[in-house]
């Protein structure tokens, strides 16, 4: 608390505040319970913690997605005949399901 009462006294000595020894420390209680609530009243040590978590999940999420997806492109053949789409025209011009590799541009 003797730093609080410190800033107090010279904050009041530089603003030309005059105050009892008392007084310099009810405000500086003030302050250092104020301090020690911050994060807490802003709602900053929530947010910032969730946010945090948050982002890492979905990285780590996404970075799992990359990997799979690579994973398949590397263990699956190609296929020729929708070449890796998934989707050929039928007769009268519509986009189908390719019938070789049911649609999944993969064999």
């Amino acid at each position: 608390m003797d730093y609080w009462e410190e800033c107090i006294s010279e904050a009041f000595e530089d603003a030309g505040i005059i105050a009892t020894e008392e007084q310099i420390k009810t405000v500086a209680s003030w302050v250092d319970g104020a301090h020690e609530n911050y994060s807490t009243a802003t709602g900053e040590d929530v947010a910032n913690d969730n946010f945090v978590s948050d982002e890492a999940r979905e990285l780590e999420e996404l970075k799992k997605c990359i990997s799979k997806n690579e994973e398949w492109i590397n263990t699956t053949n190609p296929c020729i005949k929708c070449n890796t789409t998934g989707v050929i025209l039928d007769g009268w011009g519509r986009d189908i399901a390719c019938d070789l590799c049911g649609g999944k541009g993969r064999r």
